[in-house]
């Protein structure tokens, strides 16, 4: 997400609260999909992310986008300084700790409840939250 810092905005909204009570919801995925035992690092890999990074290298390896999560790990394997199922386990591995580290950020700094895609009644129980809410 990014937002825009207008300075006018800021003269205009500087402390004061907002009329509007805010419902954060997080929609957790689960790391190996349980039908199938893929993680999201092997549905990247099926949607091309190797074809992508190998582009990357290739044409800009020094830009900012180089050094995320995905790309800078499968670099090693473009050098030939690791097999391709090093650099994936090390991509699974920066995944977890990222996505782990968002969990983090958000139960620390905001109310926000969680919900897990795929598990029974989900939609339920978001709509009955955003209901009590109001």
């Amino acid at each position: 997400m990014r937002a825009l810092k207008l300075p006018i905005l800021d003269k205009i909204w500087k402390n004061q609260e907002s009329p509007y009570e805010a419902l954060i919801i997080c929609l957790m995925m689960s790391v190996v999909n349980s039908m199938n035992g893929l993680t999201i690092v092997d549905l990247m890999f099926e949607a091309g992310l190797l074809d992508e990074a190998k582009w990357l290298f290739e044409h800009y390896p020094d830009v900012q986008a180089a050094k995320g999560i995905g790309y800078k790990e499968l670099f090693p394997y473009f050098r030939g300084e690791q097999s391709l199922e090093e650099a994936s386990e090390s991509l699974k591995q920066a995944t977890r700790r990222f996505a782990k580290r968002q969990l983090t950020w958000f139960r620390n700094r905001m109310q926000v409840t969680f919900y897990q895609i795929g598990e029974s009644g989900v939609k339920d129980r978001i709509f009955k939250t955003r209901l009590r809410s109001f």
